[in-house]
């Protein structure tokens, strides 16, 4: 989904938060990122979904605010926390991946320590009370990412499939990510058609058929973009 369209996921988009939201969206694409925090962040304090996952995006991306993956995670958590499928996935993806933002929190600690790191922790945890980066927990990433595999989103069917398949916070189950797979390539996800290519190419879990694999291959490669080629000279 486009992150300047409402998600389906909240159905209020008559009411003051719905008003808040699209206010906010329409800010942001013009590049008025203050003003679309200032509109998210109203969202997210009366505990509408869309607004708190909306101000995890800007969080994470350092728009309109310093960029502070710690407090990303947080509002996802709060929106995911109310069936948020899309808060739900980004949240499995920060606790897949791991890490923290660029610059943003992370950059003004840096800068700060190198002077004094005393008065820098106590700073930090003042300041930015979620904390500035998020450990990988990979059984957290797969139970957010089941939930919101579960309703439909094909991104997460894809990711939670790869985890099935790498066994990441489970035990190697080609079976699921088989099924995962599918469910995402029924939708023409790419990730999803590609997977199973693997899986058929490769016979995890099945029999190896390097005409259905090959029949996968092809529709992922319709969907991905081509490079621009270089002129030679």
């Amino acid at each position: 989904m486009s992150p300047d369209r409402v998600s389906p996921t909240v159905p209020d988009s008559l009411g003051a938060a719905g008003r808040l939201i699209r206010t906010g969206l329409a800010a942001g694409a013009r590049g008025q990122h203050a003003k679309a925090f200032e509109n998210f962040a109203k969202a997210a304090a009366a505990g509408d979904a869309e607004g708190q996952f909306r101000l995890g995006l800007l969080y994470a991306r350092g728009e309109g605010v310093v960029g502070n993956l710690g407090d990303a995670t947080m509002w996802f958590r709060r929106a995911a926390e109310q069936g948020h499928c899309e808060a739900q996935y980004q949240l499995s993806l920060t606790h897949l991946h791991g890490g923290q933002a660029d610059g943003g929190a992370p950059g003004w600690y840096d800068h700060a320590s190198a002077v004094d790191k005393d008065i820098a922790d106590r700073n930090r945890e003042l300041m930015f009370p979620n904390g500035i980066a998020v450990p990988a927990d990979h059984p957290e990433a797969l139970r957010w990412c089941r939930l919101a595999a579960e309703q439909g989103l094909a991104p997460a069917q894809a990711t939670l499939a790869l985890m099935y398949a790498r066994g990441m916070g489970c035990d190697i189950d080609y079976a699921e990510a088989r099924r995962w797979y599918a469910a995402a390539a029924e939708q023409g996800n790419p990730a999803g058609e590609l997977g199973l290519g693997v899986i058929y190419a490769n016979g995890y879990g099945v029999e190896i058929d390097l005409s259905t694999a090959a029949s996968w291959y092809e529709k992922a490669a319709a969907k991905i973009t081509p490079m621009p080629k270089l002129p030679l000279r």
